[in-house]
């Protein structure tokens, strides 16, 4: 942990054991396609999942946000325990992640990995489709967010191409999620036979209130940075 952190600057996540804080649930998965998730992907999810429980904990500073002001951009530095922290550990992967992150969010990002203890298998997040009677391969994964965007992705994908797709939804409040399963419902009124799988993730801090709702990448770029330091550690 750096000597710097302040105790009030230190957010702890945990995923599992006792002291589990964050919830990560991936709804509606088939049994075929979670079979065999390589520890690299699990450690993907668990690293989203709290970048996600990060952004939202901290403010880029309320009402002035709107201004662009100095609190925009923020600073967080992660220690992850993983299963592969050699694979994370590559300056390639770390930049690359880094970097990523630092587009989407216009925030700076650190990670310090290391090799985690009694890790939570995938399982633990899936819960399983009603039937599995009906399994396809997929050709394609898409995000859908439930947007113009996603939506004309899929019709794109699932109806005109008639590809097998699987459609990645983030179900961050309930009436995203009843559009998003809305417009799945519409999808599969053209598709027959071949309807998209939809698959819903959620993702929640226990006993916390959110303090940032913006989650969408920032138009305005800056050269400098003014905004909090904060460090948060998954234990």
């Amino acid at each position: 942990m750096p000597h710097q952190a302040r105790p009030d600057q230190i957010l702890r996540l945990n995923l599992g054991g006792n002291e589990a804080n964050v919830d990560l649930e991936i709804v509606d998965i088939r049994r075929r396609l979670s079979s065999d998730v390589p520890d690299v992907l699990v450690d993907l999810a668990e690293i989203a999942s709290y970048v996600y429980c990060a952004d939202q904990a901290v403010s880029r500073g309320g009402e002035g946000v709107t201004a662009y002001g100095g609190r925009w951009r923020r600073r967080f530095s992660f220690h992850v325990p993983v299963r592969l922290p050699s694979f994370w550990r590559r300056q390639n992967v770390c930049e690359a992640l880094q970097k990523t992150l630092s587009l989407l969010s216009e925030d700076t990002y650190e990670f310090r990995f290391t090799r985690g203890v009694d890790a939570v298998p995938m399982q633990h997040y899936l819960r399983f489709g009603e039937s599995d009677s009906a399994e396809q391969e997929i050709d394609e994964v898409m995000l859908f967010s439930g947007g113009v965007d996603s939506l004309a992705g899929s019709i794109q994908e699932a109806v005109l191409a008639k590809h097998r797709v699987a459609l990645v939804s983030h179900r961050s409040n309930p009436k995203i999620s009843k559009r998003q399963k809305q417009l799945v419902e519409g999808l599969h009124a053209v598709c027959g036979q071949q309807r998209p799988l939809h698959v819903p993730v959620w993702v929640h801090q226990r006993g916390s209130r959110a303090r940032e709702y913006t989650q969408r990448t920032p138009i305005r770029l800056s050269r400098s940075y003014r905004g909090p330091r904060v460090w948060l550690e998954a234990i």
